[in-house]
């Protein structure tokens, strides 16, 4: 199979200000994700990965970690290679490598709370069972990481230039 990684290099941009307030957004580099499908307690477990998958609105401890994206269906995440290999396991899960089928993006900043009140209908101050949202009306997948004030997106590569469009237009002085 071709390896579309190979085809693209990583997008990366930065957007300093916008809605009056301090607002940083950064491409994060080197981790490394993995879809975990069907049995996702055992597929985690294979992965050392400690606890089950977070929603959009958990704050992830440390990594590594699991994004729910459905009933039967993680996103796992982690700053280190994950060992095993792509396929169905007898424990009743498969993997599946994500590295080069998302971007993972860093929000941070006083600007936080508007560009998430702008870009999703979610009630930030609720739990949530998933971390598949709409996000300035693409697809992805959140959570907070370290704090409630640092907002990790991921979004499927080939949308990333959508997002970064709608970032300029909605950060752009009126």
């Amino acid at each position: 199979m071709f390896d579309f990684g190979k085809k693209w290099t990583p997008a990366s941009f930065a957007l300093d200000g916008g809605f009056g307030v301090d607002l940083r957004v950064r491409t994060l580099a080197g981790l490394h994700l993995a879809l975990v499908s069907c049995n996702t307690e055992a597929g985690l477990a294979r992965l050392g990965i400690r606890g089950g998958p977070l929603g959009a609105t958990a704050i992830a401890p440390a990594e590594p970690y699991a994004l729910a994206l459905a009933r039967d269906r993680c996103l796992a995440v982690s700053p280190q290679s994950l060992t095993a290999a792509d396929g169905w396991y007898p424990e009743g899960f498969a993997l599946t490598a994500m590295n080069d089928a998302y971007v993972a993006l860093e929000f941070s900043g006083r600007g936080l709370p508007d560009i998430l009140a702008q870009a999703t209908t979610l009630d930030w101050a609720q739990p949530t069972r998933s971390a598949a949202i709409v996000f300035a009306a693409l697809p992805a997948a959140a959570s907070f990481h370290g704090t409630a004030h640092t907002l990790r997106l991921f979004v499927e590569t080939p949308l990333l230039p959508a997002l970064a469009r709608w970032l300029d237009e909605t950060s752009a002085p009126a």
